[in-house]
């Protein structure tokens, strides 16, 4: 009976090998399949940055240069932080508030001319 039993225990090895060998094959194709899309999603994204044609989605008023790394809105400058890539819409009304109220005299607080 031993005997019977090591060829079991062979024969359920010999299983989970092939199971894993199938696995992986099935694992290989599952990562090129998903990088194949973001490779995709990439370009199409780049493509949507080249494509800033219009008025800002935001203001309405003037040509939109910037895309909202966020809502992916199209806004103009003025509705942009691009220090922080995102719209006034999705940055907190308290933060837009402070930053459009405060207009620092650069000259002083740098100690060098400014130049336009």
């Amino acid at each position: 009976m031993k005997n019977g039993e090591d060829e079991d225990r062979v024969e359920q090895q010999i299983n989970r090998v092939k199971s894993i060998s199938k696995m992986n094959k099935e694992l290989e194709l599952w990562i090129k399949e998903t990088e194949e899309k973001k490779l995709k999603k990439a370009i199409k994204e780049s493509k949507k940055a080249e494509e800033i044609t219009g008025k800002c989605e935001i203001c309405k008023e003037r040509d939109a240069k910037f895309v909202c790394i966020k809502c992916h809105r199209k806004v103009c400058a003025s509705c942009y932080f691009s220090i922080l890539g995102l719209c006034t819409e999705c940055v907190s009304k308290e933060v837009v508030e402070k930053w459009k109220q405060e207009n620092p005299d650069w000259e002083k607080k740098l100690g060098i001319e400014w130049i336009d």
